[in-house]
């Protein structure tokens, strides 16, 4: 990264902050609003050492990062975290790579996903510039990924997050 903002003709203090692929707090929230809604049976969630989407020791890091960073770039002060919602980040990144990036029309974009900071699946418009959502599902267990996670896992014989993708692509029609 310093060689990069080199390459820019910048330097590590010009940096004014980090973004992150998740929104850490709203993902935290999500998921203990989920635990309590599905009580009693997901309160085993609670003890399991590792979860897919998030632990323990990765919502420590996240709140340590600002000033790992600032250590490891010689930065007096500890550098901010924007916490981007995770659909917003897949759906921005589709928009702008897509071939309808400048057109004036409203373009729709769907994120169906493994999760996201409040639900699997996200629905939005961008016009003029402007995304807006329009929907979520506010469910981390409603989630085609998941599903896809658990086929591969268990008919595959792959790890979870490594194959889901691929097995979606084995579907007839799927793109």
């Amino acid at each position: 990264m310093i060689e990069t903002l080199r390459r820019m003709g910048r330097g590590v203090g010009d940096i004014a902050a980090i973004v992150t692929t998740w929104d850490y707090p709203a993902l935290f929230a999500t998921m203990i609003r989920t635990v309590i809604e599905e009580a009693p049976g997901s309160l085993k969630l609670l003890s399991m050492p590792v979860a897919p989407a998030i632990d323990r020791r990765r919502m420590d890091q996240m709140r340590r990062t600002p000033r790992i960073l600032a250590r490891q770039f010689g930065l007096s002060a500890p550098v901010p975290l924007i916490c981007m919602p995770h659909h917003d980040n897949h759906a921005w990144f589709s928009f702008a790579a897509s071939p309808f990036a400048d057109d004036s029309d409203p373009v729709a974009i769907a994120v169906i996903d493994g999760t996201g900071d409040q639900g699997s699946i996200s629905l939005y418009v961008v016009q003029h510039g402007a995304m807006h959502p329009l929907y979520c599902n506010d469910s981390v267990f409603d989630s085609i990924g998941a599903f896809y996670s658990v086929i591969s896992s268990t008919q595959g014989g792959w790890t979870w997050l490594s194959s889901e993708a691929a097995t979606w692509g084995l579907l007839p029609g799927a793109t």
